[in-house]
């Protein structure tokens, strides 16, 4: 099982969906054996929500974090995640207490986030103007297409968005810095609009790890496609691991993440620190339309010298 749980979890970044649910399905036999077993229980837990099935997660999360009482040792640390996580899952406010060593990362998603004739509105502005999406270059390295392949737009798209959209996103911030431990006020929007065409990705990367952009806190993405989704995977994959520990194999520390499926009209934020990555995207065509958009940024301190 520990050798299954080690693959299922590296190949879930890659989309090889066969090999996490055989994993998976293994793991709920060996817990349905031994409930009590609260290191299966986490690995369950750890694929559940490398597929990206975070319901899933949360109700075994809640196992876990309900034999925290009498846990001791090794069995304590993973209760004290399961709780770290389960409080995240559930979007409530973190506990002030430092979080456990390579805990998951906190997010928010807010479903629904603007009125179907604003969301109409942003994507008739991405679909209308393709010429002006340019290759999306990156603070203190320009255009690197290894690292990242997507577009970015320009006028007159990025400031008619921000309009629109930065006072939905000042609307929601007051609750949702709490459930990221972010106590501090924070006042500036930066607002960039995306799309991620056939083959578009952007590797393991952190948004404030330059002096150029000190000054992120909170980073967030704001996805919207056209109805049924004319692509595939553009997951959003937030890592509990620090920078070094992101590419681990099997045979070394076990990658461990979240994974965030793009819905559409839907808002997550994290915390600009935190490492992440997008997966990349599949379309049955090349077509722009077909792109997998965001209106994407962070939310900043107010102090010169930030560049967006």
């Amino acid at each position: 099982a520990n050798s299954l749980f080690h693959w299922a979890v590296a190949a879930a970044l890659f989309g090889d969906g066969g090999l996490h649910r055989r994993a998976e399905a293994l793991l709920l036999k060996r817990t349905a054996v031994d409930p009590a077993d609260v290191g299966m229980l986490w690995k369950l837990c750890d694929v559940q929500r490398a597929m990206g099935n975070l319901g899933a997660a949360r109700k075994t999360a809640r196992r876990i974090a309900a034999a925290r009482p009498r846990a001791t040792g090794d069995e304590a640390s993973v209760c004290e995640k399961a709780a770290w996580l389960l409080t995240i899952l559930n979007g409530e406010a973190l506990p002030d207490a430092p979080p456990p060593a390579l805990a998951p990362t906190p997010f928010v998603r807010i479903e629904n986030f603007l009125d179907n004739s604003q969301r109409e509105r942003l994507l008739a502005m991405c679909l209308d103007h393709p010429e002006r999406f340019h290759p999306a270059m990156i603070v203190n390295r320009g255009l690197d297409v290894e690292m990242r392949n997507a577009k970015i737009a320009d006028r007159p798209v990025q400031p008619q968005a921000k309009a629109m959209f930065a006072p939905n996103l000042r609307r929601v911030l007051p609750q949702a810095l709490p459930l990221l431990g972010v106590a501090e006020p924070l006042s500036r929007i930066q607002v960039s609009v995306t799309a991620h065409l056939d083959g578009g990705f952007y590797k393991p990367h952190i948004d404030n790890d330059s002096s150029e952009v000190r000054n992120r806190v909170v980073s967030y993405a704001y996805y919207l496609h056209r109805r049924p989704k004319p692509y595939r995977g553009g997951d959003l994959v937030l890592y509990d691991a620090r920078r070094q520990d992101a590419c681990a194999t099997p045979g070394g520390s076990p990658l461990r993440f979240t994974r965030i499926e793009p819905l559409d009209n839907s808002l997550v934020l994290f915390l600009s620190g935190c490492l992440h990555e997008v997966t990349p995207v599949a379309c049955d065509s090349a077509a722009f339309e077909n792109a997998r958009f965001t209106v994407n940024g962070w939310v900043c301190r107010d102090a010169a010298g930030d560049q967006g």
